[in-house]
C-alpha cells in the first residue's frame, strides 16, 4: 500500500495512519455515523413537535440578541445544559428556564466543544 494520501486519524488522541478521516478502530466516530445515530434519537424528535414550534417562537421573541455573544440575532434555540443531561436531572425538554436564544454561529461552536461526543461530553 502506498504512503501516499495518508493521514493521521481525526481522533486527536489517535495517531494511526489512515486514508479516511478516522481509522478503523474509530470510525464510529464519523459524522455521518454520528448524524445519523442523532436523526433517529428520540430526543431529536421532540424537535418537531407543535409545542417545541411554539416554545421556540417564545425564546426568539424573548432573547432577540444571541445570549452568547450579544452581537447578532438570535436564530436558534439552544438549551444551556444539554438536553440528554437536563432530561435525566429530572428537567423538562420544553422547560423556558433552560433555553436561551442564539446565533447559528455560537450555538454550533458550543455544542462543537462543550455538549458534543466530539467533546467528550457524552
Amino acid at each position: 500500500m502506498s504512503q501516499r494520501g495518508l493521514r493521521e486519524c481525526a481522533k486527536s488522541d489517535c495517531s494511526a495512519l489512515t486514508n479516511q478521516r478516522f481509522c478503523d478502530a474509530h470510525k464510529d466516530h464519523d459524522r455521518r455515523s454520528y448524524d445519523k445515530f442523532r436523526r433517529n434519537h428520540e430526543l431529536k424528535r421532540l424537535y418537531d413537535t407543535a409545542q417545541w414550534q411554539s416554545v421556540r417562537q417564545v425564546i426568539l421573541q424573548r432573547d432577540i440578541l444571541c445570549s452568547m455573544c450579544f452581537r447578532a440575532l438570535s436564530m436558534v434555540v439552544h438549551h444551556k445544559i444539554a438536553a440528554v443531561k437536563w432530561i435525566a436531572q429530572g428537567g423538562d425538554f420544553y422547560d423556558v428556564s433552560n433555553l436561551a436564544g442564539c446565533c447559528k454561529p455560537c450555538h454550533d461552536r458550543h455544542t462543537a466543544t462543550v455538549d458534543s461526543t466530539f467533546a467528550g461530553a457524552h
